[in-house]
């Protein structure tokens, strides 16, 4: 089996989009709701989309910050993202940054960021348990006191008791704790695994209307209905907390 940074290279090398992130509605639904969330915050001038694949989520905080920082642990990917975020670049006032790395050893100094993003990433990336815990405890380093991690997953709606203890465990305190009510839309998407590159196909899995009707449906059933969790956590402040001096470099080198 080849180790996870070397699958997700040789994805992206070969297909365009391996997830079709921005071909399906729920995955859609679930980028517009993140960055909702994310203009809810303050301050959010820095944030850090940490596996941020070909930029489908990255490219919706133009408007939300400052600085925005895509990171992947694949290149192909980062250069993908940062040709899906130029157009907006041109057009608004937020600067993107692009950094290869992994989740577990984040490529960062302490503190330089107001919200860190972790959609999909914990259970997708296929990390050991310990490899989990040190990745939440870099979130928690590189956010500044107050700061807020916002995370996401896709699970059996059996393992969110577990998720939800994995962060607990950490330095983070959890603020929020919501589920998504998507779990009808995927058995939905599935009935068309065979077809998915039809024409007709695409145009319905992208349909956001229906997705809300199955999301509306989900809702009422329980969170057993939802695939995916997402849990906002805040880095406490500290009584006396060290004086950090942070900077971005003047141009993007991480990634030619």
């Amino acid at each position: 089996m080849l180790p996870p940074s070397v699958d997700y290279e040789t994805r992206y090398e070969k297909e365009s989009e391996p997830w079709r992130y921005s071909e399906r509605a729920a995955e859609l639904l679930r980028h517009e709701y993140i960055a909702a969330k994310i203009r809810t915050l303050q301050p959010r001038s820095r944030i850090l989309d940490v596996g941020c694949s070909i930029g489908q989520l990255t490219r919706k905080l133009k408007t939300v910050a400052s600085v925005v920082v895509g990171m992947d642990v694949s290149h192909t990917a980062l250069v993908k993202a940062r040709t899906n975020c130029q157009s907006e670049h041109m057009l608004g006032p937020t600067r993107y940054l692009f950094a290869v790395g992994q989740a577990s050893a984040l490529p960062f100094r302490a503190a330089m960021f107001d919200v860190v993003i972790s959609a999909d990433v914990l259970l997708e990336g296929g990390f050991s348990e310990e490899l989990k815990g040190q990745a939440i405890e870099e979130y928690a380093r590189v956010l500044r006191p107050g700061g807020r991690a916002i995370f996401t997953d896709y699970m059996r709606s059996t393992g969110f008791d577990g998720y939800i203890a994995l962060v607990k465990q950490s330095r983070l305190k959890i603020v929020s704790i919501e589920y998504l009510s998507d779990r009808l839309w995927y058995q939905f998407e599935s009935l068309f695994h065979l077809f998915q590159n039809s024409f007709w196909v695409k145009a319905l899995l992208r349909n956001l209307f229906l997705a809300q009707i199955f999301q509306r449906i989900s809702r009422t059933l329980g969170r057993k209905y939802s695939k995916h969790i997402c849990i906002v956590a805040e880095k406490p402040v500290e009584n006396n907390p060290p004086i950090i001096r942070t900077s971005f470099p003047e141009r993007d080198s991480r990634c030619p």
